[in-house]
């Protein structure tokens, strides 16, 4: 019966969504899904119209930078309604039994929690542990790519690099790794519009899965003793459970999140750096002659190619904003797409520039205490990745075209052929 109640509810969010789009309604057209169509049109249309814009269904957007920054950071919007529920509802539904709904997001104090026991390895010294780490997974993806044939960016560049370096940072066992990276790249962004029932039930058939294999890691460890220096996640987590209550439910959890999120978003990340600099060429021109632009190449990529379009947040009380009153636990999108091309903040924003001086401003990461907690991490790897592509296939071109995943909130390559 719960999967009944599931499969109607997907079918309810879906009908809800055709019917705004056949009135023109804006949330309507933000749940289109897309296939490589430029969003970008659309959010400036947003950004243009007023600070707030109201869908019919009681949603909000706004697409304008200093509105989307002061919502991220206002202390009095969280992730979820006051009640607790998430903007992902019927997906924390399907996995409530598995008990891993922390991965959807919580608000304090449940995040404020999360995020301390996640620290430890993402802090800037766990960042220059890694560095060496992620340099030679960098070069060995590299030896594995063929000198002058064509390659894929996608499968033989932006996912084995990402998929090896989480596998490192939670401290998986090598014979793990491969299956570690089959599952995140098959659940890819969990918070992306579920478009049917059968792909929710191999979303939960997944995560069971996961959810085992770090539970059999974990108490592997366990027993091994707890380290009191430890250079990975579960190390990590074992330490903290040393000083106060860490549930291997939790710790389960936490390490489902990582090895998602942290995985699909930089694979995302890569890809479209890696398109961009090859469809503008004299900014792959400018990154070759000095490789050491890899990081301004990343902050463009991550502003003018944003991989999370949007985010949610709900007030927890009545909020007047641009002299909107938005009722508690109200809807408001934040599209972040849309900020990071406000000609407001970012002159010129349609040009792709890799040396533009306040790049880094962009909100890809969100801003305030939901910032993204593995950011760090995301642009080390990017910078090292980019770093070495310039160095080592400086004649790198296209060698075919761009295949886009299809979404509504994520914009990600699927393939991306290339010679060198």
């Amino acid at each position: 019966m719960g999967d009944v109640r599931l499969a109607a509810g997907l079918r309810a969010e879906q009908l809800t969504a055709w019917l705004l789009r056949q009135f023109g309604d804006v949330i309507g057209e933000m749940s289109r899904p897309l296939t490589g169509e430029s969003p970008y049109p659309f959010f400036a249309g947003v950004r243009e119209r007023a600070p707030m814009v109201r869908s019919r269904s009681g949603v909000w957007l706004t697409a304008r930078y200093s509105t989307c920054n002061a919502i991220m950071r206002d202390r009095r919007f969280g992730v979820r309604t006051t009640a607790g529920v998430s903007s992902a509802a019927v997906l924390a539904k399907a996995l409530a039994e598995l008990e891993i709904e922390e991965f959807l997001g919580l608000d304090p104090p449940g995040q404020t929690r999360m995020r301390a026991l996640m620290a430890p390895s993402f802090s800037p010294s766990a960042n220059k542990i890694y560095r060496d780490r992620v340099t030679a997974i960098v070069h060995r993806t590299l030896d594995r790519v063929p000198g002058r044939g064509p390659f894929d960016v996608i499968t033989d560049f932006a996912e084995p690099i990402p998929q090896a370096v989480i596998a490192e940072v939670i401290g998986a066992p090598p014979r793990y790794h491969a299956r570690l990276g089959h599952i995140a790249k098959r659940v890819g962004l969990l918070t992306d519009p579920v478009m049917g029932f059968a792909r929710l039930r191999e979303i939960r058939r997944l995560m069971t899965e996961t959810k085992a294999m770090f539970g059999e890691m974990v108490e592997q460890r366990r027993a091994e003793g707890v380290d009191e220096r430890p250079t990975d996640m579960i190390g990590s987590l074992l330490l903290a459970s040393t000083k106060q209550e860490v549930p291997l439910g939790e710790m389960q959890s936490l390490l489902i999140a990582t090895l998602i999120a942290g995985t699909e978003n930089t694979v995302s990340l890569l890809g479209n750096a890696v398109h961009n600099l090859l469809e503008h060429p004299a900014q792959w021109d400018r990154l070759v002659a000095d490789p050491t632009r890899s990081p301004g190449a990343m902050e463009e990529t991550m502003r003018f190619d944003s991989t999370t379009l949007f985010t949610i947040r709900y007030p927890h009380e009545d909020v007047r904003i641009e002299g909107c009153l938005i009722k508690a636990d109200s809807p408001v999108l934040a599209l972040i797409g849309g900020a990071n091309h406000d000609p407001a903040i970012f002159s010129d924003p349609e040009t792709f520039d890799i040396t533009r001086p306040n790049a880094s401003d962009h909100l890809t990461f969100a801003a305030g205490r939901y910032f993204c907690i593995g950011a760090p991490l995301a642009r080390l790897e990017g910078e090292l990745a980019l770093r070495a592509l310039a160095e080592r296939l400086p004649g790198l071109r296209r060698a075919g075209h761009p295949v886009y995943r299809t979404s509504a909130g994520f914009r990600a390559l699927t393939a991306l052929p290339v010679a060198a």
